[in-house]
């Protein structure tokens, strides 16, 4: 979970990308509440990682919105839940039977 530094740093990385980003910092209620409402529930690295990757793509001239930075996030979580993670050791070396018996739901 990100937090209202954490989304902070993240204003003041866009602001250093784009100088012609100029959110609303002042008052009660500005640009910090907004985004801490729509990212804070990606973790603090998580949300680095996919404002740099909104940042970066091509033929961007402004900051990226909330949703766009959402949607990088949401990638990197769908990309790390489908990426290959070899099987334990014991899931390789199973007998035919055991294979069968976990098949079948038995234990």
């Amino acid at each position: 979970m990100s937090n209202r530094n954490d989304i902070k740093n993240e204003v003041k990385y866009m602001i250093l990308a784009f100088p012609n980003y100029k959110p609303n910092l002042e008052g009660e209620f500005n640009v910090l509440d907004v985004l801490l409402d729509l990212l804070g529930k990606y973790d603090a690295n998580l949300l680095h990682q996919a404002v740099k990757l909104a940042i970066m793509e091509t033929g961007r001239v402004f900051a990226p919105s909330a949703s766009e930075i959402a949607d990088r996030a949401n990638e990197l979580i769908r990309d790390e839940k489908n990426r290959y993670k070899p099987p334990k050791e014991k899931e390789v070396y199973l007998s035919g039977e055991e294979l069968v018996r976990r098949m079948k739901g038995e234990k």
